[in-house]
């Protein structure tokens, strides 16, 4: 759990990194918005926080939002949401290449869940067996599916965070009230 400290840090380096995004900031508003971020960031470790921070600071050119910022995490965590939806595309055609029509078992191994899912949605049959042209609106209704499957994930993943922050929050109230 990241403490207002080290959310202090964190908001320090931005600052190095984004001058531009702190310089109307009074002490107040800072103070504030450091107490906003670490009740955000609080159900992160500090090393996962400190990745994110690394890699943000290296790609983009303006200060992220916290919600940036937990989307950076949470793709960390979960290594395939940083897949793209040609990069899968791309999996299943090699599938297809590879193991073809009769080997659906060892092509669906090679395959990610998400791949494997919307694999089946499409119909392995009517992959392996398209002509060129339909294999573009087969490609197209396969990327919509991974985008909309992708951010469904990421949806859930921030509501599971957003819960995640109430159980810290009532925990933390408890233990203010004297456990009571």
């Amino acid at each position: 759990m990241i403490t207002l400290s080290q959310t202090k840090e964190i908001l320090a380096v931005f600052n190095a990194f984004y001058r531009h995004a702190f310089q109307d900031l009074s002490e107040g508003d800072a103070e504030l918005m450091a107490t906003m971020w670490q009740r955000k960031l609080a159900p992160y470790e500090p090393e996962e926080v400190n990745r994110a921070v690394d890699y943000i600071t290296s790609k983009n050119k303006f200060m992220p939002s916290i919600a940036e910022l937990i989307e950076v995490i949470e793709q960390n965590r979960n290594p395939e949401l940083q897949t793209t939806a040609l990069e899968a595309w791309s999996h299943v055609l090699d599938a297809i290449r590879r193991y073809g029509y009769y080997d659906y078992t060892g092509a669906s191994q090679q395959l990610s869940e998400r791949e494997r899912s919307l694999v089946k949605r499409v119909g392995w049959g009517k992959l392996c067996m398209a002509e060129y042209k339909e294999m573009e609106f087969i490609k197209k209704d396969f990327i919509a599916m991974f985008e909309a499957s992708k951010s469904e994930e990421m949806q859930q993943l921030i509501n599971n965070h957003n819960q995640n922050i109430k159980l810290i929050e009532n925990k933390t109230m408890q233990i203010g009230n004297g456990g009571a």
